[in-house]
């Protein structure tokens, strides 16, 4: 579920203003579990592609944000 929340303040002139901004999600990164074993540590997935890809889904996506916002 995703959930945003954003609030806004208008003066008397009419400015509008953003206050605040709240988005969230959620996204699963498996992490390896074995660290004592070098054998089987091997064998489990390094998270780092997967971390960052999350990472450059969060930027490309408040960057689209952050344009459509500033029109």
């Amino acid at each position: 579920m995703r959930m945003s929340f954003v609030q806004a303040g208008c003066q008397p002139d009419g400015v509008v203003s953003l206050k605040g901004l709240a988005i969230s999600g959620f996204w699963i990164v498996r992490l390896p579990r074995v660290w004592d074993d070098p054998e089987r540590r091997r064998a489990e997935k390094d998270p780092y592609g997967e971390l960052d890809q999350l990472a450059r889904t969060f930027k490309t996506t408040f960057d689209e944000w952050t344009k459509s916002v500033s029109m």
